[in-house]
């Protein structure tokens, strides 16, 4: 299986860092136009509020995620509500076997448990074509923000601690799973 793999460099939030993570994005935009052009049905699994909605005009977009609450935010956003949105379990995915032309994991598996985390890229590869591009991005372990704030709690609750890997564990996590990774960006 074909995957980039994206690190994500978090930063303080300062101007500096502002202008820096601008140009992050820029790259990663780029990078996501090259690799999916010609893809038409691209899943992104842990959603939220649709921040990478807009990076797929032409293409027929999924948004999946566990929170209602962030499904509804998104529903809320768009003008035109025309685009499926599923609440449901990455380890469980209520698609089609072979069915995905990208997907897409930005920031999701840090919030789960390792097991479930491989279950949930043993589905991307099920509902993923053979010619399938996947995009994972991982929170850096060794970030500033990680560093300073140590395993944040999102919503407060203890069982979405974030679990940020390091780079080589992070890749040898994809390649333990069966995926080839094909270009990286850090």
């Amino acid at each position: 299986m074909k995957s980039l793999h994206i690190i994500l460099h978090k930063m303080v939030d300062t101007l500096a860092s502002k202008d820096r993570t601008y140009l992050y994005l820029t790259r990663i935009k780029e990078l996501i136009r090259r690799y999916t052009e010609g893809k038409k049905i691209i899943l992104e699994i842990g959603c939220r509020r649709g921040e990478t909605y807009f990076q797929f005009p032409d293409q027929t977009y999924i948004g999946l995620d566990l929170e209602y609450l962030f499904l509804k935010q998104f529903k809320e956003s768009l003008t035109n509500f025309c685009l499926p949105l599923i609440q449901a379990d990455a380890t469980q995915l209520p698609l089609a076997m072979k069915s995905i032309d990208a997907l897409y994991v930005l920031q999701t598996l840090e919030l789960m448990e390792k097991r479930l985390v491989e279950i949930s890229l043993r589905e991307c590869r099920r509902v993923g074509k053979v010619d399938s591009i996947y995009f994972f991005q991982f929170l850096n372990r060794w970030s500033l923000q990680h560093t300073i704030t140590g395993r944040r709690h999102w919503r407060g609750d203890l069982k979405y601690s974030y679990k940020a890997l390091t780079y080589l564990k992070s890749r040898k996590l994809l390649k333990e799973s069966g995926f080839d990774v094909i270009d990286e960006f850090h």
